[in-house]
């Protein structure tokens, strides 16, 4: 199911001294793939052309495949490459579903333990940290014995 085409208003800002430009969320609610764009925007590892004002998921969704094909380059080892292939072919296929939410599966042994899928492949292959906030009940020894626990959160 394809999602319709929604855009984004880009707001100027001044960030260590250098002026550019971030996305606006035009609703309430996480929206993973903005914050990895404003993420690579701040780093100035994504650039938005300066006269646009506002911005389509389309676009940033083909920035974002773009950047993570630039700076994952194919390793020469065939068997390497073709994991490496598979993972950023998967990684790729979810960016549009970024755009209304993230499926995770936390660990509680670190703030950084997450059950893999190709949602949390994409900040690997971008070279971003995720973390969470949740804290167990230590007396909930149930939760705490299995150390996962599953999260959906939604919205843009």
């Amino acid at each position: 199911q394809r999602m319709a085409s929604t855009s984004f208003r880009l707001k100027r800002v001044t960030f260590l001294g250098r002026e550019t430009k971030i996305l606006l969320q035009n609703e309430n609610g996480p929206c993973p793939l903005l914050a990895i764009c404003n993420a690579l925007i701040l780093r100035n590892q994504l650039q938005i052309h300066q006269d646009y004002s506002e911005v389509s998921n389309d676009h940033l969704i083909q920035l974002v495949a773009n950047r993570i094909i630039e700076s994952n380059p194919i390793a020469a080892n065939e068997s390497v490459a073709a994991n490496q292939r598979k993972t950023i072919d998967d990684v790729i296929s979810v960016l549009p579903k970024l755009l209304v939410g993230l499926d995770v599966n936390v660990r509680f042994r670190q703030v950084t333990d997450f059950e893999y899928t190709p949602e949390m492949a994409t900040f690997d292959l971008l070279d971003m940290t995720m973390y969470h906030g949740w804290l167990l009940d230590e007396q909930d020894r149930d939760t705490v014995s299995t150390g996962a626990f599953s999260s959906v959160l939604t919205g843009c």
